[in-house]
This record gives C-alpha cells, structure tokens and sequence, in this order.
C-alpha cells in the first residue's frame, strides 16, 4: 500500500503562525463579522466565512466562500466579504419566515 504523501510544506509555517495567534485572531473576526482563511486549509486558496445567528444571536450556522488565490484581486476581495456579511441575514430571515409559516400551519392557521 502506497504511503499518504505530504500535502504541502508550504502550508505548515502558517498554521504554526495561526496557532500562536489564534486568541488574537478570533477577537478580530468577531469584531469584523467574518472570517478569512488565506492558504491555511489549502495552498492557493482563499476562503471567507461569517456565521448566521438565530433571534438570541446565538451562531446556529455558518456559510462561506472559497476561491482560488490568483483570481482574489482587492476589489474582488471586498465584495465577497460584503456578500459574505449580508447573506446570513438574508437566510436567517428566509428561515425565520418559514418557522413562523409552519408554526400557523400547525395551530391550524396561516400567517
């Protein structure tokens, strides 16, 4: 049986560095919203993340985008975060609107 190769070399002084600043780290994405991977999980990717909070703003979810590195330009970069930013409201309001349906449903009623 062939042994597992390595994935990368690369990679491996950046999770190092991560783990070292990993408090650091989380205070800046829970006070910008978001999170960003840059080639940590993968060489040559790029990955934005936000959570969607229910009514107690407790994180129930999350989404996120990948993309490849060299198509990332600052322009690119800034939409996807806004997109990132303003899609887990949308869905939490979409999934909220669907309980609030289902539950006039159950009592017998429409919403």
């Amino acid at each position: 049986m062939p042994k597992p190769m390595i994935k990368s070399r690369r990679r491996k002084p950046k999770v190092a560095l991560r783990i070292i600043t990993t408090s650091a780290d989380l205070e800046n994405v829970r006070k910008k919203g978001y999170a960003v991977d840059r080639e940590e999980s993968v060489t040559g990717g790029i990955c934005f993340g936000a959570p969607i909070f229910d009514e107690r703003r407790q994180a129930v979810a999350a989404m996120s985008v990948s993309r490849p590195v060299i198509r990332m330009s600052k322009e690119r970069e800034q939409e996807t975060i806004r997109a990132v930013l303003e899609q887990p409201g949308k869905l939490r309001e979409a999934i909220q609107a669907d309980l609030l349906f289902h539950a006039g449903e159950v009592k017998g009623r429409t919403v």
